[in-house]
């Protein structure tokens, strides 16, 4: 076989960005997200700066490249379409903000915009001077999504025709 590629990394670029393997890491990932870098090399050069542990880290790049591609999806898609969604989220915001908010029903209407494509849920926290960002993949189950979904919209209807009788009570009052 073909001896393996040497990594390509520029250890005293990686240094400038953080001390030891972080840096390293760092400036693998990079090179790896240009394609400067193979895949294969890039894990192999993990295993050996961080050990058998960084494992999980050999999937990072996966993640950021699905997250890049749904971005450039997002900028290529018609503006119609965009406006769709981001109409949505402020709507579902607003109702979060009154504490009438329904996550399976915003999932459900999200899915109808994509046409049951895949799509993450982005949240983030803040804690004082540190915060969290967490990406997660919502998986598709239309049969149980499906039922949840209708359940929610039914709920909701039924919470706005309650709404509406009450106002017509007070109106008659």
């Amino acid at each position: 076989g073909t001896p393996p590629e040497k990594p390509d990394v520029d250890m005293e670029a990686a240094a400038n960005l953080a001390p030891g393997a972080y840096g390293v890491f760092l400036q693998a990932l990079r090179q790896l997200m240009d394609n400067k870098l193979d895949a294969n090399v890039y894990e192999d050069l993990l295993r050996k700066e961080l050990g058998t542990p960084s494992y999980i880290l050999f999937t990072l790049h996966k993640v950021l490249q699905q997250m890049v591609k749904q971005l450039q999806v997002l900028l290529d898609t018609e503006a119609g379409e965009n406006e769709h969604l981001i109409t949505l989220f402020k709507y579902e915001r607003m109702r979060a903000c009154s504490g009438s908010a329904n996550l399976l029903a915003y999932e459900a209407n999200v899915r109808a915009l994509l046409d049951d494509d895949e799509c993450y849920a982005i949240a983030q926290s803040f804690q004082g001077t540190s915060g969290h960002l967490v990406c997660s993949l919502i998986t598709y189950q239309p049969e149980a999504k499906a039922e949840q979904a209708e359940a929610a919209v039914a709920k909701e209807e039924d919470e706005a025709d309650e709404a509406e009788d009450e106002a017509a009570v007070e109106r008659w009052s």
